[in-house]
């Protein structure tokens, strides 16, 4: 049986020039914030989530180094449940101490996006962007 969004693609012509499928990691422990890519929503030290953007070699956000990571929002998900929108740097590089990041759990992932819900945002997994809804 097909997934909804194969079936999606497929009746409406959808090529992966359009859209952009969501990324699907079979293992997560093969990942590693060194091999992290545009979209990946992460852990830090089990407090702080972020969408990872990239690095700032390539966006040259702020005075951070070449490979301070860039981000397209934060949330730190203990008591204080403090949700900052837009893209910037300050949760580290990815060579210092590469063992604290980890991909989201789907449960943090679904409590990210009620935050940006609630701030009046959306994630689209499809373009990799935050969209004022």
């Amino acid at each position: 049986m097909k997934n909804l969004n194969d079936y999606i693609i497929e009746k409406f012509k959808i090529n992966s020039t359009t859209v952009k499928k969501p990324r699907r990691i079979n293992n997560k422990e093969d990942w590693s914030i060194q091999t992290a890519e545009d979209g990946d929503f992460v852990e830090l030290n089990e407090t702080l989530l972020f969408i990872y953007k990239g690095l700032n070699k390539d966006f040259h956000v702020n005075n951070a180094g070449d490979d301070a990571i860039v981000y397209y929002a934060t949330y730190i998900c203990d008591d204080r449940k403090k949700l900052e929108v837009g893209v910037d740097t300050g949760v580290g590089g990815i060579y210092g101490n590469p063992e604290r990041y980890k991909l989201a759990s789907e449960e943090k992932c679904k409590e990210f996006k009620e935050a940006l819900k609630k701030a009046g945002y959306e994630w689209d997994e499809y373009n990799n962007e935050l969209n004022k809804i």
